[in-house]
């Protein structure tokens, strides 16, 4: 009698993954066969299945918690909808464009209003900025808008985990070592 206790408890446990209806069909029929088995012949073959019953609702409490624990927990939005969800139209961020061309590879800092880029200023004083073109760096819903056209042969795009912008964002990065591939690097959020 134990272990068939122990192995019913196993299988519910088992199957706290699957819907709530295929499990209290296969509860149903586990305590017909259960109870085809250990035919109440005498008292005590009914206080066992009494036993049975109540273990059968005690373990089927335990599945149900289960259940509600996992029906409780968050859905996991994409990082657009996460970014778009806590609606900042101002911030600081700072970026760097890597090419294969003049200029590239010198960390911006962006400041930003309303999805327009109001300033461009070098993160290091001493950097002169007569070979950086402003124009290269973009706002974070421009790096968002760049990923969803798919004007690209391959891209690889690193999202920040507690904002859902894109932190890196590598555009055909196999032609890097030629004239080709371009790579947004974006951090260091700041937002009012």
């Amino acid at each position: 009698m134990k272990h068939l206790l122990f192995i019913t408890l196993i299988f519910l446990f088992w199957e706290c993954h699957l819907d709530i209806q295929n499990v209290l069909r296969k509860l149903q029929h586990l305590k017909r066969t259960v109870s085809k088995f250990f035919i109440p012949f005498s008292i005590e073959c009914r206080k066992s299945a009494t036993r049975l019953t109540k273990l059968f609702i005690t373990t089927l409490l335990f599945f149900f918690a289960c259940r509600t624990d996992q029906a409780t927990q968050p859905v996991q939005q994409s990082p657009y909808e996460q970014w778009k969800s806590l609606n900042i139209r101002h911030y600081t961020v700072n970026q760097l464009y890597r090419c294969y061309c003049i200029g590239a590879g010198v960390p911006m800092q962006l400041t930003v209003c309303s999805d327009t880029i109001m300033q461009v200023t070098p993160c290091n004083d001493s950097i002169s900025t007569q070979t950086i073109s402003a124009r290269r760096f973009i706002t974070i819903d421009s790096l968002f808008k760049m990923i969803q056209s798919r004007n690209y042969d391959s891209i690889e795009v690193t999202y920040n985990v507690q904002y859902g912008y894109p932190q890196i964002v590598d555009i055909d990065p196999q032609n890097h070592p030629r004239d080709g591939g371009i790579r947004y690097e974006t951090s260091n959020l700041r937002f009012q």
